[in-house]
């Protein structure tokens, strides 16, 4: 059993490769992977263009700072240079900047022309002070926090043999921010732009890689329901002729096979009719003569009789068994009342019928029925009731699912475990309180799977639950025949 579990996982994946569902996901998970590797290259690409341009950006605007306040730092020290005596007056502080403030610091006292008026001396950063007041010129960005915008600072010394001074030059960063938030904003749409190529990429290279895939899927579906002549349709490309040939060789194989195992048990079971025949008829006359026989013999003449009815049944079921199988089932529908149908179903298959509980709603509903194969049905039905529950006890015809007709046969046996009301359908099946006596009962079991059959040439669905308090209920759903009735006059 341990040794069985690998190869039921491997079978479990193969499944769940084929499905539909799975591929849509795969579908999902490559659209996904496209459009994540977009995003990041997008994101990449863009975080590079970006912070590149902003050093280059910035670079510019501090050079043309530097430049502005040197030139300026000049004319000051020439300002300065003419007043020798007395308080100074600066005169051309400001007119060579138009969105500059110019701050100048002399004798312990500050002098600026602030164009921009929340700017003061002490807003000016500590380390570029320090370093104007030891002889070093120096710049600086900075945030002013009275409204959090960035600013360039530059700041040089100003000596002559009469005073010392430090200048600064303060200029707003604005227009470069402007720039800065115009480049991001065009990078984000950038960005975004390549994600919804990667996706529409992802999704069109999905469609076209996972395409054999759905094609092999849906083959196999076909072969699934019974089209076992179903293929896969050469493909030109080399890679995909493989998958294909190799596909199609495989259902070669298994239609061949399949074919030959339904010719070997229809040979078969057409190769027992005749010698069961003629054993049957001879039992018939030893049974004619049973009384003349001594108790010994009668008793295993009884024996063998059992038997061979029992085989000659086999045979029977097998022969039908193996025309549904390869298609050549004789289904003579004809539209009946579901409730006549099964009346005479029952009358036909016991001579004591259970009682029958007729839902009054679909006491006109008509079904496509084939009469002799739902007698079939319902006769195995009975006979499965009377072997192993003591025999049918109610039969109720009403309302199915989804505009179906549901008819149920109920029992007050043992009932069948959980575990088995699916696998008794399977041919050859038993349930697990009888699957250890040989003869159970004396089905062939074969009974509910022609059930089973029948069932489905009919379109309908059988399956097998609890009778409540004890027991099993049957139940078989067929579709339901919308007939229009006409108006009283008209008929």
């Amino acid at each position: 059993m341990t040794d069985a579990l690998p190869e039921l996982a491997g079978t479990r994946r193969l499944l769940r490769l084929r499905h539909p569902l799975y591929h849509s996901r795969l579908s999902s998970r490559i659209t996904f992977l496209f459009g994540m590797s977009a995003l990041v290259l997008g994101v990449m690409v863009s975080a590079i263009t970006y912070y590149a341009t902003r050093s280059s950006i910035v670079g510019q605007y501090v050079t043309a700072a530097e430049t502005t306040a040197l030139d300026n730092g000049s004319v000051i020290h020439a300002d300065l240079a003419d007043q020798l005596s007395g308080p100074l007056i600066v005169n051309n502080i400001d007119q060579a900047t138009s969105n500059s403030s110019s701050l100048l610091y002399e004798k312990g006292s500050w002098t600026f022309t602030a164009r921009l008026s929340i700017l003061n001396p002490q807003d000016l950063p500590v380390s570029l002070r320090n370093s104007v007041k030891l002889g070093v010129p120096a710049e600086q960005i900075f945030i002013l926090p009275s409204n959090g915008e960035a600013y360039i600072a530059v700041g040089q010394p100003i000596n002559a043999p009469s005073f010392v001074a430090r200048y600064f030059e303060v200029f707003p960063m604005s227009q470069a921010q402007n720039e800065l938030n115009s480049l991001l904003s065009a990078l984000v749409a950038a960005a975004t732009l390549t994600t919804i190529v990667g996706l529409t990429l992802g999704r069109w290279a999905a469609r076209r890689v996972l395409r054999p895939l759905r094609e092999v899927s849906e083959v196999a579906r076909q072969i699934s329901e019974g089209q076992i002549d179903a293929r896969i349709e050469t493909s030109s490309q080399s890679d995909l002729a493989i998958l294909t040939r190799s596909f199609n060789r495989m259902v070669d194989l298994f239609q061949d096979r399949l074919e030959r195992e339904e010719r070997f048990a229809s040979d078969i079971s057409h190769e027992l009719r005749s010698p069961l025949t003629t054993l049957g008829s001879s039992i018939s006359i030893l049974e004619s003569h049973s009384d003349e026989l001594p108790p010994r013999s009668s008793q295993a003449l009884a024996l063998l009789s059992q038997e061979v009815r029992r085989f000659q049944r086999m045979v029977v079921d097998l022969l039908e068994i193996s025309r549904i199988d390869a298609g050549m089932a004789d289904f003579q529908g004809e539209e009946v009342y579901i409730v006549e149908l099964v009346v005479r179903s029952l009358e036909r298959s016991t001579s004591t019928p259970p009682p029958i509980e007729t839902d009054p709603d679909v006491d006109q509903w008509r079904v496509f029925a084939d009469k002799r194969r739902f007698e079939r049905v319902i006769a195995n039905l009975l006979e499965n009731a009377e072997r192993y529950a003591g025999g049918a006890t109610r039969v109720t015809i009403g309302r199915g699912s989804e505009g179906h007709v549901r008819v149920a046969i109920e029992d007050e046996g043992p009932g069948v475990p959980e575990i088995d009301r699916t696998r008794i359908f399977d041919r050859f099946a038993r349930a697990a309180s009888s699957a250890g006596r040989r003869g159970a009962g004396g089905g062939t079991g074969l009974g509910l799977a022609l059930v089973s059959e029948h069932v489905k040439l009919h379109g309908g669905a059988i399956w097998a639950e609890s009778n409540l308090p004890n027991g099993s209920r049957f139940v078989v759903e067929l579709p339901h025949l919308i007939v229009e009735e006409l108006p009283e006059a008209e008929r």
